[in-house]
């Protein structure tokens, strides 16, 4: 198959297509100047070094500043072992807009490869990965090591409080609870707000069960505002990650969850009295971050910690009641709820997403931080949380 070309000039994009002049050019030591292609100048060292001919590996470019990281061999001395005079592999980076000498990074290291993420330069050695912080007002890298950015989490159930709910027995509720099983003749839009995804699946059509559960949970909503900051429901997911002085994230633990003792399951109905109650758990948990290494170099890289956190999901089957309790007259007087399949939970947990809850400052760190519920902000994306683009 024959492909026609259009050639446009030098580039290390990986594409055959046009792109911008230069970059190419970059990694054979050229630099395109006054319509000319001139040499980087590599060789400009310190007079005490000797150095091998550099080699280009990466360049480190953000809107701010580009960076050329190269590699040379440095002679340590006129000491000679049985191979040979000692030599030592050493990286250094150059702004290319002053090409001033070339500035030491690494030594004693080999570097298998490099990336970027916004100001911070990641360098992958043979034993360990390395993180280069560019520090612009003292104009040079920061090194820090992998193992100072572990960091642990504890989390505390603060508070835990059996609450119920009631409400009168109205005529309304009466006539859902007494057809629990009964389909609705049209969607509501209760189920659908109070419970996400009520409508995602074949069941669709709302069922008396699922209206009085909806109704008594907008009761349990009622009383969590009332209890005030921290105060959940249900079970609530959550992440940690590092924001990095750049403002961008890395390091992201593993989901964790915290948990009421139990999940509300059932509703009673006392007739005598007309009143309808559900019984919950509502819960409440701190978090403690500390860095593993008690002299970690981590705060030079980073500015906090980040905690995303989900809504309240709720993992039992409020489509419908799978078993309810009558009296001698046959009227209801609780309907018991069974939780989700797992086909449904991970669909739940597909879509679920996570909301920016707070920061923990460095001055923070080791002490108990109440978890609150995020705000109503905009949901964070998983992949953005791996970006690797400078800043938020």
């Amino acid at each position: 198959m024959k492909k026609h070309i259009t050639f446009k000039g030098m580039s290390a994009v990986p594409t055959d297509h046009e792109a911008h002049e230069g970059d190419c050019a970059l990694l054979v030591n050229l630099i395109h100047e006054d319509e000319a292609l001139r040499p980087i100048g590599m060789m400009m060292v310190p007079r005490e070094e000797h150095l091998d001919d550099h080699t280009l590996c990466f360049i480190h470019q953000t809107a701010q500043y580009k960076h050329l990281i190269s590699s040379a061999t440095r002679v340590l001395g006129n000491e000679v072992d049985s191979v040979g005079t000692l030599e030592e592999e050493c990286y250094y980076w150059m702004d290319i807009e002053t090409g001033e000498t070339p500035h030491l990074l690494l030594s004693g290291v080999h570097a298998n490869g490099f990336a970027s993420m916004g100001d911070t330069l990641c360098i992958s050695t043979d034993t360990e990965i390395l993180y280069a912080l560019w520090q612009p007002q003292d104009d040079s890298y920061v090194i820090v090591q992998h193992e100072d950015l572990l960091y642990e989490l504890t989390l505390t159930q603060d508070m835990q409080t059996r609450v119920e709910v009631s409400q009168p027995l109205t005529t309304t509720l009466t006539h859902y609870l007494d057809a629990p099983d009964t389909a609705l003749t049209s969607r509501n839009n209760l189920p659908a707000q109070v419970f996400p995804g009520f409508y995602d699946t074949a069941d669709a059509v709302a069922t008396g069960a699922s209206m009085v559960a909806a109704q008594m949970e907008v009761l349990l909503d009622q009383e969590v505002s009332r209890r005030g900051l921290g105060c959940m429901k249900h079970i609530v997911f959550g992440m940690a990650a590092l924001r990095l002085k750049d403002g961008s994230t890395m390091m992201h633990s593993n989901l964790f969850a915290l948990w009421p003792s139990d999940l509300t399951t059932t509703l009673s109905a006392d007739r005598e009295n007309e009143t309808l109650r559900m019984t919950a758990y509502l819960h409440r948990h701190t978090i403690t971050v500390r860095f593993r290494k008690a002299d970690s170099s981590a705060p030079q890289l980073i500015d906090g910690i980040e905690i995303y956190l989900s809504r309240p999901i709720n993992f039992l089957d409020m489509h419908k009641a799978t078993a309810h309790t009558t009296n001698g007259t046959g009227q209801t007087t609780t309907l018991t709820f069974g939780h989700l399949d797992r086909q449904a939970v991970a669909a739940t947990l597909k879509k679920m997403a996570l909301h920016h809850a707070l920061t923990i400052g460095l001055s923070e760190l080791g002490t108990p931080i109440l978890l609150p519920i995020p705000a109503d902000s905009q949901a964070t994306d998983l992949q953005d949380l791996r970006r690797t683009t400078q800043g938020a």
